[in-house]
């Protein structure tokens, strides 16, 4: 429950840090209190990455040394099985939020915007993971089959969502 409260959390952050990055890279002159709050939230995102690390690491040391033997398989499964990519891109956000403690990454603008970018992927990949690691080895043998992504429809929503962020520009300002 903790890891999911913290997982919406994160997320919320880096839609905001990828909102205000854009408007900071937008603007040519780039206000002393936008770089006040982009530092603060970007705090923010590191102490949320890291307890999202503890969070995440207590999960995994409950279920490995617990006694039941199916946790196990699963967590080793999702781990070390067909969809390991899904899994371990789940911890690169996380990790990539470490970097905010630093002053360097924690007031650049640039740095904000990609990591908000690759943080946006982070619910992606949690709902892809639990869909297909309950899905791909159900209980019939005959719906047992890899899932294999159609990228062109991967690429066709991403291009369409980063044309209507552009193409929209809520940031702008209404000139008559």
């Amino acid at each position: 429950m903790l890891q999911q409260l913290l997982t919406g959390a994160y997320s919320v952050l880096s839609y905001y840090l990828l909102l205000l990055g854009l408007l900071g890279l937008y603007a040519w002159r780039r206000p002393a209190s936008g770089r006040r709050l982009l530092s603060g939230l970007n705090l923010l995102t590191a102490a949320a990455g890291l307890l999202s690390l503890v969070s995440w690491g207590y999960e995994l040391w409950s279920g490995w040394h617990g006694q039941d033997e199916f946790e196990q398989y699963a967590l080793l499964n999702r781990a070390t099985g067909p969809y390991w990519w899904a899994y371990w891109g789940m911890l690169l956000p996380y990790l990539g939020s470490q970097g905010f403690w630093w002053p360097g990454p924690r007031r650049s603008w640039c740095w904000s915007v990609g990591y908000a970018l690759g943080g946006l992927l982070l619910p992606v990949l949690e709902r892809l993971l639990v869909v297909l690691t309950g899905m791909h080895r159900d209980y019939l043998p005959s719906s047992w089959a890899m899932f294999t992504p159609g990228m062109s429809l991967q690429w066709a929503l991403g291009l369409l969502a980063l044309g209507l962020l552009l193409g929209l520009r809520p940031w702008r300002r209404q000139t008559p």
